[in-house]
């Protein structure tokens, strides 16, 4: 009897489709580390990876029995991956970057040294909420910067501009309301454009 480690992939995964265990000890044996560093050099945080490879495999197992003749091992795990990663492209840890510093940008006062690395952040995305920023009507774009860029109260923006701090948090939430819509469109581009680069990695 040929040893399961021998095996070609297409026997394994006809073995598999039998539910046999040591067929599916095998196969993860096999292609767990090729997979690992596919996946590794799209997602650097490990556990992230293991996440993936874990659910690839698990889906594998779940799906024992419904595989074709025809069907290739290898083509049906890669194919897996890039499923699996291409999801993740659409998810928080992928847009999160652009979300934490879009936050920040527009909505936090925490002052600037506390905020995330600038080099997360795509130099043409901050560029556009700057220009988003100048658009602003004169007035409003005056009591948001003092209060977003220069850190001041509503009290002191108040005190300084001679206006009831009233219209300095009414001004300040209509800032916020324009440069979200101005800015959530843009921000999805980036969404798309990171879909785009793995689908290219993966094809």
């Amino acid at each position: 009897m040929i040893p399961y480690e021998k095996r070609s992939d297409k026997e394994l995964f006809d073995l598999l489709n039998q539910s046999d265990d040591k067929a599916y000890k095998v196969i993860f044996e096999r292609y767990w580390e090729p997979l690992y560093r596919r996946v590794s050099s799209m997602a650097p945080d490990r556990e992230e990876t293991k996440d993936i490879l874990q659910d690839v495999f698990l889906d594998l197992y779940n799906k024992r029995g419904t595989f074709e003749s025809t069907d290739s091992l290898g083509g049906y795990l890669y194919r897996a991956v890039r499923s699996r990663m291409l999801n993740l492209a659409r998810n928080y840890k992928v847009t999160q970057k652009y979300l934490q510093y879009l936050t920040y940008a527009l909505g936090d006062e925490t002052p600037a040294h506390q905020r995330p690395d600038q080099t997360l952040v795509d130099r043409e995305f901050e560029e556009r909420i700057e220009m988003e920023i100048a658009s602003l009507p004169s007035k409003m774009r005056k009591i948001f910067e003092m209060s977003r860029l220069e850190y001041k109260t509503h009290k002191q923006i108040s005190s300084e501009l001679g206006v009831t701090e009233g219209t300095v948090k009414k001004q300040i939430q209509y800032a916020l309301a324009r440069l979200w819509s101005k800015l959530s469109c843009f921000f999805f581009m980036f969404v798309m454009l990171a879909i785009l680069i793995l689908h290219k990695l993966f094809n």
